[in-house]
């Protein structure tokens, strides 16, 4: 059996591999600012010796996925190249985890390994997945650890440091998995083989970097929650239509990013799986159950509060990922009871055409994402280009350049293609005290008026003034 599981896993490997790793060859022409930023962050910590300096309190990130994009510049040596294909060998590891994982949770079930192969293939080749293999973001990374920390927590015996251990580091990357801890307690508490003071002690151990960064917050900011006040200022920036303090549109709007992603089709299965989960499965395999719903409501409470930015549909990572193996189990019920009478063929076809269309419906969805931020990007990614070029031809005549740009889009697209990290990001305002520097000034504005008397380098995105 061991040997089967190992080979199937390493066929899930070599097939994630192949569907994604052409995408490396490409530039990085479309994906969310955050990845160029996070790519930046990662050189700088590598560039300045900061890899393993967890010190950086403050702002709505956490340190550890820098660190590893950094970590991954150290061993591949190419600032541009390296943070994605770290990002593609954490997403495409995180495939056999859905099938270990799923296996285990319907391990009392005799169909459990043709479910967990369901389950896998539908993680392996869906858009949720592809679309940010190889973006240099936190969630591919986060869906690995993930689904690493639900294998350790569905299986009977319990292996406690690996659980303590990977939530801590997990809990450096992501917000998400501060949320998770209470169900890791809800799983210690249910589970028979744990002695009460080994769940205690457990259960105080998993808090050990949340409580590290509140401390690292008061020390610096005389504040423990000033990560969380810095989080809601920037949410406040967000465009009004936001649903904000409004439960019902918030409710709203994750249900229909929800349906972008997995089809009303899909989720109807889904909670068909569920339900016959139900029935034969004891309280503690029931916690895994919860955890689709927990996830979702705390996105919507995070929109009603006023706290969260934006509704990405990326953040419904851990709604998708703990809805999938359901999913699986709810496909394969309808398959086999259809199957077994003759005179639901018609429903059966029916069903087979549903989903055909909600593949496509997903499909259709991403790839007119990704059309759009590509024509967006490529358009900027040409102005940059241009930019980048500019300064090339002229470094050696030119001690200093001044960037005006009335938006932030370009900014880390410049930083990231051209590896200028020693760029200081200055207001308007404080240009006057750094007016002699020996290091480019990439000014934030939303006129040209600097370029007074100076001689200037325009396109319709940015302007270059050289003193």
């Amino acid at each position: 059996m061991k040997k089967k599981i190992f080979f199937l896993s390493l066929v899930f490997l070599f097939i994630g591999f192949f569907l994604s790793f052409k995408s490396l060859s490409s530039p990085l022409l479309f994906g969310d600012m955050d990845g160029y930023k996070r790519a930046n962050w990662g050189y700088h910590k590598y560039a300045s010796g900061q890899l393993l300096n967890f010190n950086e309190a403050g702002g709505a990130w956490l340190p550890f996925h820098p660190t590893i994009l950094g970590l991954s510049i150290l061993f591949f040596k190419d600032p541009v190249f390296s943070p994605r294909l770290i990002t593609l060998i954490f997403s495409v590891f995180s495939i056999p985890l859905m099938y270990l994982y799923t296996r285990e949770l319907f391990i009392n079930d005799k169909r459990k390994e043709i479910v967990a192969i369901v389950a896998t293939f539908i993680y392996l080749i869906h858009p949720f997945r592809l679309f940010f293999a190889t973006q240099p973001l936190s969630e591919p990374v986060s869906m690995f650890f993930f689904l690493l920390i639900l294998l350790f927590l569905s299986q009977k015996k319990l292996r406690l440091f690996l659980i303590i251990f990977f939530i801590n580091l997990a809990s450096a990357i992501r917000f998400e998995f501060w949320y998770f801890i209470p169900i890791i307690w809800l799983v210690f508490f249910t589970n028979k083989y744990l002695k009460k003071q080994e769940v205690v002690i457990a259960s105080a151990l998993c808090l050990v970097f949340p409580f590290y960064w509140l401390f690292l917050n008061y020390s610096n900011f005389k504040s423990p929650f000033y990560f969380f006040s810095n989080k809601y200022r920037n949410a406040q920036k967000s465009p009004p239509q936001i649903p904000y303090y409004n439960f019902f549109l918030a409710t709203r709007g994750w249900i229909d990013s929800l349906i972008e992603v997995m089809s009303l089709t899909g989720i109807g299965i889904a909670f068909y799986g569920i339900l016959n989960f139900f029935k034969k499965e004891t309280f503690g395999n029931l916690i895994f159950v919860l955890l689709p719903f927990y996830f979702l409501l705390l996105l919507i409470i995070q929109v009603f509060l006023g706290t969260m930015e934006w509704l990405a549909p990326r953040y419904l990572f851990p709604v998708v990922i703990t809805l999938i193996p359901f999913l699986s189990y709810g496909l394969i019920q309808i398959i086999q009871i259809l199957s077994k009478k003759k005179k639901n063929i018609v429903f059966f076809l029916l069903l087979i055409t549903i989903s055909f269309f909600s593949i496509l419906e997903i499909y259709g969805f991403v790839i007119n994402v990704k059309k759009w931020r590509q024509a967006v990007l490529n358009d900027n990614l040409h102005q940059v280009v241009e930019l980048v070029n500019f300064y090339e031809t002229q470094r050696n005549s030119f001690k200093e350049i001044i960037y005006v740009t009335s938006g932030d889009w370009v900014f880390p697209m410049f930083i990231y293609l051209s590896q200028r990290h020693d760029v200081s990001f200055l207001s308007t305002q404080e240009y006057s005290a750094f007016s002699n520097s020996d290091s480019m000034i990439i000014l934030h504005s939303s006129s040209n008026s600097q370029c007074k008397n100076k001689t200037s380098f325009s396109n319709y995105l940015f302007s270059v003034c050289l003193p």
